[in-house]
């Protein structure tokens, strides 16, 4: 047989266990969720900023619109 039934201690035991891996898991990728969010409004910013500047050494307007800017 492949499979063998598991008494309700085992599967208790074994959700117990690995509930904790389940939980770390979560939170490295909220972790990471933020860090990439950060990243991206940093990506951001520093677009502005370029065109900012060479809206200044150009002497003109860009419109974010164009850029895919909000």
């Amino acid at each position: 047989m492949f499979f063998n039934e598991l008494k309700d201690e085992e599967v208790e035991f074994l959700r117990k266990e690995f509930a904790g891996i389940q939980a770390d898991r979560k939170e490295r990728e909220e972790a990471e969720a933020v860090k990439v969010a950060a990243q991206l409004k940093k990506t951001e910013a520093m677009a502005w900023m370029i065109i900012g500047l060479l809206s200044f050494y150009f002497n003109c307007t860009v419109s974010p619109s164009k850029l895919g800017l909000h």
